[in-house]
C-alpha cells in the first residue's frame, strides 16, 4: 500500500510539476540547482531520491518498495549511485544553462552525459509495441539501484535531441533557478508557475509602480 511508503519515506519539497519534462523536473530537486542547498530533495540519503523519484512519477509505488529494501541489503552501492547521480544533475543542469545562453557546454560535464546514455541504453533491448506494432525499446524488470534515474536520462536525451530545446527556459524571477519548458504557442512564458513566481513577480511590480496599468 501506499501509506506505508509515506511513513517509511522522508517527504520531498521539490516536486515540480509545471517543468514540462521530467529531466527538467529532476533539475528543480533542490532550491539551488547549480550549488549547495541545505534544501535539497535528493540528500542526505538513497531514501530521499527514491521519495522524490516516486512523487515525481519516475517510479511506482512497487518499485520504491522494492528498491528501499535493496537499498537497505546493499547500502554502500546505493550511496554510490546517490553522489552519481547527483554528479550527473549538476552536469545536466550546467548543460542546460549553458543551452539556454548561448554558451558552449564544458567537455567534461558532455562526457558524463554521454556515458550515463551509453549506460541507460546498455540495459535496453529491442521490443515490438504490442499497440501498433512499432518498435521500441524495452527495459529490464528485475531491480537496478540506478533504475530511476535511466528515465530521467532517457527524458534529457530525448529534450536535448529535440527540436524542443530551444523552448527550454530559466525563471525570470529575481530569487528563482527553477528550469522549465516552454510550452506556449508564441513562446511568451515568463515563470516557472504562474500561481507561484508569476504571482510575486506581479505583486513585486505593482508596490514598485502601483499607477502602472
Amino acid at each position: 500500500m501506499a501509506g506505508d511508503l509515506d511513513l517509511l519515506l522522508p517527504r520531498p519539497h521539490h516536486v515540480d510539476i509545471n517543468a514540462g519534462a521530467v529531466c527538467l523536473a529532476f533539475l528543480n530537486s533542490t532550491d539551488q540547482p547549480g550549488g549547495f542547498s541545505h534544501s535539497d530533495d535528493l540528500q542526505p540519503g538513497y531514501a530521499n531520491m527514491l521519495s522524490w523519484a516516486r512523487a515525481a512519477g519516475v517510479i511506482s509505488d512497487e518499485e520504491t518498495r522494492r528498491l528501499l529494501g535493496l537499498a537497505r541489503r546493499n547500502a554502500r552501492e546505493a550511496s554510490a549511485i546517490r553522489r552519481q547521480i547527483l554528479e550527473f544533475r549538476g552536469a545536466l543542469y550546467r548543460i542546460v544553462r549553458c543551452g539556454i545562453s548561448g554558451e558552449e557546454p564544458d567537455s567534461t560535464d558532455l562526457a558524463l552525459f554521454e556515458q550515463e546514455i551509453r549506460n541507460t541504453y546498455a540495459h535496453a533491448r529491442l521490443a515490438v509495441n504490442e499497440d501498433d506494432g512499432a518498435l521500441t525499446w524495452a527495459w529490464p524488470r528485475d531491480l537496478h539501484l540506478e533504475q530511476p534515474l535511466w528515465k530521467i536520462v532517457r527524458s534529457a536525451g530525448e529534450l536535448l535531441f529535440s527540436g524542443q530545446r530551444d523552448r527550454i527556459r530559466e525563471c525570470a524571477s529575481e530569487d528563482c533557478q527553477r528550469i522549465f519548458l516552454d510550452t506556449t504557442r508564441n513562446r511568451s512564458r515568463q515563470y516557472c508557475s504562474t500561481g507561484g513566481c508569476g504571482n510575486r513577480e506581479r505583486v513585486r511590480k505593482f508596490r514598485q509602480n502601483p499607477a502602472a496599468p
